[in-house]
C-alpha cells in the first residue's frame, strides 16, 4: 500500500510487486517465479466464484459464517446487530 500510495508505483507490475515482498522479507527471486506462474490460479477463480454466489460485489465484503454477508466499512452497531441475531437463531 505504501509503495502504491505513498511512492507511485505501479503494484500491477510483477517485477515492482517483488521487490516490495523483498522489502517485508520474501525471497525477491521465488516471489517473481510465483508470480509469474499459474500456481493459484485455479484456487483464486474458486474463491472469485464463491465470493460471487455469496452475492460479494463489494470490497469490502465481510462474510460471516458463510450466510451473513455485509457489504462496505460498516459501523460497530451493525455487526453487533448481525451478531446478536446469529446468536438469537442459533
Amino acid at each position: 500500500m505504501d509503495a502504491y500510495f505513498t511512492n507511485g508505483l505501479n503494484i500491477a507490475d510483477v517485477d515492482v510487486l517483488a521487490g516490495c515482498a523483498s522489502t517485508v522479507g520474501i525471497d525477491r527471486d521465488a516471489c517473481l517465479k510465483f508470480l509469474q506462474s499459474d500456481e493459484l490460479a485455479a484456487q483464486v477463480r474458486a474463491e472469485i466464484a464463491s465470493a460471487s454466489d455469496l452475492g460479494v460485489t463489494a470490497v469490502p465484503t465481510f462474510v460471516i459464517n458463510g450466510q451473513w454477508s455485509v457489504p462496505g466499512a460498516q459501523d460497530v452497531e451493525m455487526f453487533e446487530r448481525i451478531l446478536e441475531r446469529m446468536h438469537a437463531q442459533a
